[in-house]
């Protein structure tokens, strides 16, 4: 629970609200890494953004600070969708 509520502590912030989520609709991509307890937030935090859970649902109380929408120009350089048949033959490679 101490790992969990310190993301929550940090994505429920002032400053996450205000700096990087504007920033984040700058990125095409994330990359999320730590040391220590850095390291496990980073885990939840891919964890919760894997699981994607819509309104509602467990989980989305949190989600919700951490989802974001790229611009329209970061959008252009995004990759098409893939499909789940083109996921499974990149990962049996």
């Amino acid at each position: 629970m101490g790992f969990r509520n310190q993301v929550r502590r940090v994505i429920r912030s002032k400053l996450w609200t205000q700096d990087m989520q504007p920033a984040l609709a700058s990125c095409a991509e994330l990359y999320l890494t730590g040391h220590s307890l850095g390291a496990a937030q980073a885990q939840l935090v891919a964890a919760c953004l894997q699981r994607a859970p819509a309104e509602g649902e467990p989980g989305w109380e949190d989600y919700k600070y951490l989802v974001w929408t790229p611009s329209q120009e970061t959008a252009k350089v995004l990759p098409s969708i893939v499909s789940v048949e083109e996921l499974a033959v990149w990962g049996s490679a």
